[in-house]
C-alpha cells in the first residue's frame, strides 16, 4: 500500500491516533458488557445458556452492522493520504481501566441490569451492542495495526470530520 501524497486535506488542527482510541473503545465497551452480564447472572438469576447464545447472536449482528457502517473506513486501503508535516497528533487522555471508572461503570451496570430484568428485555438488545461494538473495534484494530507494521507509520484521523478516513502518520 503507498502513501500518496496528492489530494490535499483541508486545514485540520490536528489528527488523532487511530490505534489507542479504538483499543479505548474496545476496553470501555468490554468492561460494561461484562458488569452487565455479571449483574444479570448474579443478581437476577438469568440462566448463562439463554445468556450466552442471546449474547452470541446480538455480538454477531451488532459488530458486524457496527463494522460496516462506522469503522471500516478506518482501515488503510490502497494508497492513504499522508498526514500534513505540522498537524498535531492528539494523544488519547483518559485511561478507561482507571479505578474509578471502573467502579463508576460497574456501579451503574445493576440499576441497568434490574432494568433490562424488570422490563425482560433480550440481552441480545442490550448486551449485544456493547460486545458488537467491542469486537468491531477489536477487528478493525487488528487490521490497523497489520497495516502500521508493513507501513512503519501510525494510522491518523480526524474525530471531527464528518466522513472518516485514514491518513498516514509520520514514520516510526
Amino acid at each position: 500500500m503507498a502513501v500518496a501524497r496528492a489530494e490535499p486535506i483541508g486545514r485540520v488542527e490536528s489528527l488523532a491516533l487511530a490505534a489507542p482510541d479504538l483499543a479505548t473503545h474496545c476496553l470501555g465497551r468490554l468492561v460494561t458488557g461484562i458488569g452487565l452480564t455479571g449483574a444479570l447472572l448474579a443478581l437476577f438469576g438469568e440462566q448463562p445458556g439463554e445468556l450466552v447464545g442471546s449474547v452470541l447472536l446480538g455480538t454477531a449482528i451488532f459488530g458486524a452492522a457496527g463494522y460496516a457502517r462506522g469503522l471500516a473506513p478506518l482501515v488503510p486501503r490502497g494508497s492513504v493520504q499522508e498526514a500534513p508535516v505540522d498537524v498535531r497528533v492528539a494523544m488519547p487522555g483518559v485511561t478507561l481501566l482507571s479505578g474509578a471508572w471502573v467502579a463508576a461503570v460497574l456501579a451503574l451496570c445493576v440499576p441497568a441490569a434490574w432494568v433490562m430484568d424488570h422490563w425482560s428485555l433480550s440481552a441480545a438488545l442490550l448486551l449485544g451492542p456493547l460486545f458488537g461494538s467491542a469486537l468491531a473495534a477489536l477487528i478493525t484494530l487488528v487490521r490497523i495495526r497489520r497495516w502500521e507494521r508493513a507501513q512503519g507509520r501510525p494510522v491518523l484521523y480526524d474525530p471531527e470530520a464528518k466522513e472518516i478516513r485514514p491518513y498516514a502518520g509520520p514514520p516510526l
